[in-house]
């Protein structure tokens, strides 16, 4: 860092100094007053008697105050609400004036409990302000974003123990919405808390930088300056522009609001903050601190809803007043998730608790149809029965090991008796272990099989026999024998009357045709129908508990789906700064219990096969996303780019049979790079090949 960046820095800090300490004033007149810092972290802003506190029924208002404001007693009681809405300050903030927007010579506002504002917008919900220690720069806890995410979900578990079944939507400025992302994937981790993410029906983000701030650096240097005065940096550390960490969380992140179906709205800032002006550091450095503090791409989540805030970030969470242009479009926000909460629950009903109703309506089971019943608990009940006779239950796609074993745990809903049986079927081994039952391999099927089943409907034989027989088998081949595949390819041969050569022809022909042919389906043919279930598709769901469980394994396969399907050797793999071997031998565990991955020793090297239709499916989730905003393919293509050059080039004289491996590594990446690493694929190809020929004139190693 050059020596006048640095020394901003350094003003910058003796500046914040001299605020704190009330040697600067900032203009814009004196901040309203903070509690101390062991005050409750929950007060209830809505409905309330202004100025009481949450336990403290007995203080009297601040009648003093003129911003004071009684509500009318029309208001209803907490107990009665439909919904908590709680918000989750930024920063450096503090509850108390964090959401209040103020103006010299006229009266202060705080939009979470003006009656005009959002208690007039949503009249039956209780408003909570959520407080944390977010300082960072004079006499600040020793915190991180884990332990504020552990706490926000802990205390609201204790605070609303006789609500636990209300609704909640979430607001977050800032940091704040880091806190509450932090804290939502924790709680779907741990049992007692998974109930979250069931219950919270709406998400509002003001400003959050979900991959980080590239202000990020001047908070950082300001903090080691002031560190002699107590400043940590534990809170900021991760909100590094385009952090590793905050990567895999969002992408966690992502799945979750997928799973959930959870409604997200993210608002972005459209003017720059001049904190320089804010500051008042001198005119001719001041432009250093201006800028915007999170950028649209920052503050996005793509399954979410992402519009623009005409503001600044200091400003994203104050408005003065309800005809404020930027409160109307995050009230209209708040309005449709409250809306919206008995279609969103009623939607989250699982399938499990759907079919369980329909046993017990076939068994005629008394109450089995009333609104209030514990439909899982009555059919428990009637199968352990001692008289009830044999049974046999299948419990299909018993792949998500967090819904059966942890989010509401549905094993624990599972009857149990001498006289019946559970049948599971899943893709996931992981599943049949923990669950402690006995597997029942099915085998892969065989060609002679496949063309059974290709050819069992309505499918003209002669598109895929006599003249066609060998384009047939080349298609079985490419399908892996898979049957849903194969029962795809023959739907696809007889409603277009193609025969197998023409099929075959354009499934090589380009990436796109592949995707297209694998993802089309009879109900897809028709297009107001939905999309059935495709080979593409029905990985997706696998996709998403993955990297839910183990976002190092989902690293590795999208790495993989660029690599030639076979003879992967681990380090390709390993990433020095993620090079624990019990991290990758999880994470390849875990690919290998959905069949992704099978592992091979050749002497005394172990490598791995990847399925060749996953490797396409992967890549065809990455392209949906990336059309959403994302950047996993250009990512992940450079990335199994650069460990084949990193790894070639130290191989050493005992392994240089591994060239031919990675000869086919090398022709399978350069085949989905962009124009720009076209020629650097190219040169990476060039080099294996040339220490190819020069193998086997030297006639080094065998051929396996």
């Amino acid at each position: 860092m050059g020596l006048l960046p640095l020394s901003l820095e350094i003003l910058f800090a003796i500046i914040l100094f001299s605020r704190l300490q009330g040697v600067w004033k900032r203009p814009g007149g004196k901040r309203a007053g903070t509690r101390p810092a062991n005050r409750h972290p929950i007060d209830v802003l809505y409905p309330t008697t202004e100025g009481r506190r949450n336990g403290d029924p007995d203080v009297e208002p601040d009648y003093s105050n003129p911003n004071v404001r009684l509500h009318p007693q029309v208001d209803p009681e907490p107990d009665e609400a439909d919904v908590d809405i709680i918000a989750v300050h930024g920063l450096g903030s503090d509850a108390d004036w964090s959401w209040t927007w103020k103006q010299e010579g006229e009266a202060s506002v705080e939009w979470l409990k003006d009656p005009r504002m959002l208690p007039g917008k949503v009249k039956k919900a209780r408003i909570l302000r959520y407080y944390y220690h977010s300082k960072w720069d004079i006499d600040a806890p020793d915190t991180c974003l884990e332990a504020c995410g552990k706490s926000l979900i802990s205390r609201l578990h204790t605070f609303r123990k006789d609500q636990k079944d209300r609704p909640l939507i979430f607001i977050g400025h800032s940091l704040g919405g880091l806190v509450i992302e932090y804290g939502l994937l924790w709680a779907d981790s741990e049992p007692e808390y998974q109930y979250f993410t069931q219950i919270t029906v709406g998400c509002l983000f003001l400003g959050c930088p979900f991959i980080g701030s590239k202000m990020q650096i001047h908070v950082r240097i300001a903090a080691f300056f002031l560190s002699p005065l107590g400043s940590q940096i534990g809170i900021i550390e991760k909100i590094s522009y385009e952090n590793e960490d905050l990567f895999h969380k969002l992408t966690a992140f992502c799945h979750l609001i997928r799973r959930s179906s959870l409604p997200v709205s993210c608002f972005y800032e459209v003017y720059d903050t001049d904190y320089g002006k804010r500051f008042r550091i001198p005119w001719i450095f001041a432009w250093i601190f201006a800028g915007k503090v999170v950028n649209k791409f920052s503050a996005s989540v793509l399954t979410g809803k992402i519009l623009p805030a005409d503001t600044d970030h200091v400003n994203l969470n104050k408005f003065c007043g309800p005809n404020d242009r930027s409160f109307v479009d995050v009230a209209a926000e708040i309005v449709e998730m409250y809306d919206n909460i008995g279609t969103l629950l009623r939607d989250r009903r699982t399938e499990f608790e759907d079919c369980y109703r329909k046993i017990g309506q076939k068994l005629g089971i008394p109450g089995i149809d009333d609104s209030d019943t514990d439909v899982k608990a009555l059919v428990k009940e009637e199968l352990q029965r001692d008289d009830f006779g044999r049974w046999l239950l299948v419990v299909d796609q018993a792949d998500d090991a967090t819904l059966l074993l942890q989010d509401v745990s549905l094993s624990t809903h599972l009857p149990f008796h001498r006289h019946g049986s559970i049948l599971f079927i899943t893709r996931n081994r992981q599943i049949a272990t923990q669950l402690k039952a006995s597997v029942i391999d099915v085998p892969t099927m065989n060609q002679s099989d496949a063309l059974k089943l290709l050819t069992s409907e309505n499918l003209n034989s002669s598109l895929v026999k006599g003249t066609f027989a060998n384009s047939t088998n080349e298609l079985l081949y490419l399908l892996t024998n898979l049957p849903l595949a194969v029962r795809q390819a023959s739907n696809y041969l007889d409603m277009y009357q193609t025969s197998s050569t023409e099929y075959v022809e354009t499934f090589q022909s380009s990436e796109t045709d592949m995707i297209y042919l694998l993802s089309w389906t009879l109900e897809s043919h028709n297009s107001s129908s939905r999309a059935g279930n495709s080979v593409i598709t029905t990985h997706f769901p696998s996709f998403q508990q993955i990297s839910a469980s183990n976002a190092l394994a989902f690293d590795y396969v999208r790495l993989m789906s660029f690599l030639a399907d076979r003879n992967i050797h681990g380090e390709i793999l390993v990433v020095p700064s993620k090079g624990a071997k019990t991290e990758m031998r999880e994470a390849i565990g875990t690919l290998a219990a959905y069949s992704f991955v099978t592992r091979r020793n050749i002497g005394q090297l172990i490598y791995y096969d990847i399925h060749r239709l996953v490797q396409v499916s992967v890549r065809a989730w990455m392209r949906a996303n990336d059309i959403m905003g994302g950047c996993e393919w250009a990512e992940f293509s450079m990335q199994a780019l650069q460990r084949l050059e990193d790894v070639f080039s130290t191989l050493e004289s005992t392994t240089q049979d591994a060239w031919r491996y990675y000869l086919g590594h090398a022709h399978s990446v350069s085949k989905f790079q962009s124009k720009t690493d076209r020629k650097r694929a190219r040169h990476l190809l060039q080099k294996i090949e040339d220490h190819h020929l020069h193998a086997r004139s030297q006639g080094g190693g065998e051929e396996q």
